[in-house]
Parts: C-alpha cells; sequence; structure tokens
C-alpha cells in the first residue's frame, strides 16, 4: 500500500486523520522504485493499492510511479495491477484513462449513506455536496469496464439508511 499524500479534501466527521499538506518527495520516490526493483526478482505478481488521505489530490506521484512499476514489470515479466481507494471527487475522464492505462483497474469509493446522511457525513473542505459527484464517477468507472467497490462505514448514526443507500445505488 502506497500513499502519495496524506492530504484530503474531504473531511470526514469520523476520520482521524489530520491532512498534513504536502507530497510524496522525489527522494522518497526514488527510493521505493530502488526497493521494489530489488524485490521483484522470482515475484510472479506486483499489486499496489494506492491510498491516503486522497490519493487523486497527488496524481502526479500516483501516474509516475505507476508508469515505472509498469514498466519495471514488464522488464521483469511479472504481472501488474493496482487498486485506488479513493473519494472519486477528484476524479475525471481523463483519469479514467490513466486508470486504464496503468492498470488501476480496481477502485474503492466510501459512500456513507443516502444523499442526504452522506452529505453529513463526507463533507468537502468547501462545505459543497458529494453524494451526486460520487455517483457519476462511480458510474463513468463502471461504464470503462473498471471493477468498483462501494465501501458503507456504518455506526448507530446511519445504520438505519444503509437499505435506502442500496436502493438509491441499484437505480442510479
Amino acid at each position: 500500500t502506497i500513499a502519495p499524500t496524506l492530504d484530503c479534501n474531504f473531511r470526514c466527521k469520523y476520520c482521524f486523520e489530520t491532512h498534513p499538506k504536502g507530497i510524496m518527495s522525489n527522494d522518497i520516490q526514488a527510493s521505493l522504485l530502488k526497493f521494489v526493483e530489488e524485490k521483484l526478482e522470482g515475484v510472479k505478481n506486483f499489486s499496489v493499492t494506492w491510498y491516503g488521505g486522497e490519493p487523486l489530490s497527488a496524481k502526479g506521484v500516483v501516474y509516475s510511479l505507476s508508469e515505472k512499476f509498469l514498466e519495471l514489470c514488464t522488464k521483469k515479466h511479472v504481472k501488474y495491477d493496482a487498486l485506488i481507494i479513493t473519494n472519486a471527487s477528484l476524479m475525471d475522464e481523463s483519469d479514467i484513462e490513466k486508470f486504464k492505462r496503468y492498470k488501476i483497474n480496481r477502485v474503492q469509493v466510501t459512500i456513507d449513506g443516502p444523499k442526504e446522511i452522506h452529505d453529513q457525513r463526507r463533507k468537502c473542505v468547501t462545505g459543497e455536496s458529494t453524494y451526486d459527484k460520487l455517483i457519476e464517477n462511480v458510474n463513468s468507472l463502471l461504464n470503462n469496464n473498471l471493477s468498483v467497490s462501494i465501501r458503507v462505514n456504518i455506526d448507530k448514526e446511519n445504520i438505519d439508511n444503509v437499505d435506502e443507500l442500496l436502493q438509491d445505488i441499484s437505480t442510479r
């Protein structure tokens, strides 16, 4: 698992992170690539999980390292794939193309309830609603044959709304 940044554009009410600014330095990236190259000898499969904060707030790091991981894996005849755990709010069509190019073929998105509940729990730093954008982006991912998992953080505040969320997701 690799966190290109710990910063995030959401301020979820249950999050414990402090959201420090900054992205993974070039020195750390170079060290990581060297480490991976050394460990790939005799390996058949190499899988990366991108997470954060919000990994898409450091897209340059994610795509640069992904490209280099793919090059290493191709050179060493290792099968490569990746998962990204994202709030999906910073995603656009160009990201979907890059996901496909860099074999980030699995995406996990957290949606914590129907619109009203989700937007109370998973607020954008600007305060704007995030639910509709996430549903739109999940549909874009699915329409591009990427595997999507929806994670729901359930507690006493939203447990009674899970069925409503599942109904909304199935119709949308």
